[in-house]
């Protein structure tokens, strides 16, 4: 067999959705659960192992003539996927979702923050960076993984040209996530054209349950908790625990989160976006969609979507203000 289709961030950005979307189709074959994510190609160990290995783990249930491919959000960022995927398959269909890179910035941080491996204010994490990265890289557990990469992981340009230099832009397709969420059922029709599938043959299914999303409290307390069990939480949260009466630590876990959508501080939020602004006018050269937003204030005496010189983008989108069929 071989995969035709990744779905390659970036995270978190509704890759979940898509994946569950996607299953609606009768043509389509993707792994059983959408986590955890295989991220075969941007993990290193992983990716030593060899493709059968890739295949018997995942797809198991591959039973040939059908469409299969996966999700996992690290393959837009990842330097050396782009030529790992080449290698594996040259006609790779790529798909890849993208967000305000502020918001997927803090979104990425509150989730480490859940999880008990961020320790630092959002501003602090962000000086940090650089420093955490070059330590990270250090660690052969890490180096793939760089959690720490608020910033860096929101560089889309300079991602998307190292799959423009390796494959044609008829096998990338970009998608804003503010679409997807808005008009979900028109974007994954545009998706089941662009890799080739009869739309006939999708059958409209419900969009994806979200996964809980927590302000933590106390990060120390948050480190410490998950360093006593990090299994509990998950099943405390997601999967409830059938009217057990919470222990101790399961009630200090739960009065320690909140539902509050917290937001990072203004000042923080424009000096990034202002940090952005090169990737940014790169971007809207590769892209049809309209990211004017995504700018800071200093970008915006002219729209990022005028750009001279530029007739074509570099790969295939569409535009986050239209459903798939141009209306």
């Amino acid at each position: 067999m071989r995969v035709s289709f990744l779905i390659g961030g970036t995270e978190p950005a509704g890759l979940n959705q898509l994946y569950h979307l996607l299953k609606g189709h009768r043509d389509i074959v993707v792994p059983d659960s959408p986590q955890p994510e295989p991220n075969f190609f941007s993990k290193t160990l992983e990716y030593e192992k060899g493709a059968e290995y890739y295949h018997r783990r995942y797809f198991p249930h591959y039973e040939g003539d059908t469409c299969a491919g996966e999700k996992s959000g690290r393959y837009l960022w990842h330097p050396d996927t782009p030529k790992r995927i080449h290698t594996y398959n040259p006609a790779m269909k790529l798909i890849f979702i993208l967000r305000d890179p502020v918001d997927r910035a803090y979104s990425n941080y509150r989730f480490n923050c859940l999880n008990g491996i961020e320790t630092l204010n959002f501003a602090n994490a962000l000086e940090a960076e650089t420093a955490r990265m070059a330590k990270m890289s250090d660690d052969a557990r890490w180096r793939d993984v760089q959690p720490f990469a608020y910033f860096d992981k929101g560089l889309y340009a300079r991602q998307l040209e190292r799959y423009c230099a390796v494959f044609p832009a008829e096998n990338i397709y970009v998608m804003n996530n503010e679409a997807l969420r808005r008009d979900p059922h028109n974007q994954i029709l545009a998706v089941v054209r662009f890799l080739g599938l009869r739309a006939e043959r999708y059958q409209r299914v419900d969009n994806a349950p979200e996964y809980p999303s927590f302000h933590v409290r106390s990060l120390v307390l948050q480190k410490t908790i998950r360093g006593l069990n990090r299994g509990f939480l998950e099943r405390l949260l997601i999967k409830g625990r059938a009217g057990a009466r919470p222990t101790l630590v399961e009630r200090l876990a739960l009065l320690n989160l909140s539902h509050e959508r917290t937001h990072p501080h203004p000042k923080v939020a424009e000096a990034m976006r202002l940090r952005y602004e090169g990737d940014l006018l790169h971007l809207q050269r590769l892209v049809t969609f309209d990211i004017s937003g995504w700018a800071g204030q200093g970008s915006r005496r002219e729209p990022l979507n005028v750009v001279p010189n530029v007739t074509e983008p570099r790969v295939r989108s569409a535009p986050a203000g239209r459903d798939a069929d141009g209306r």
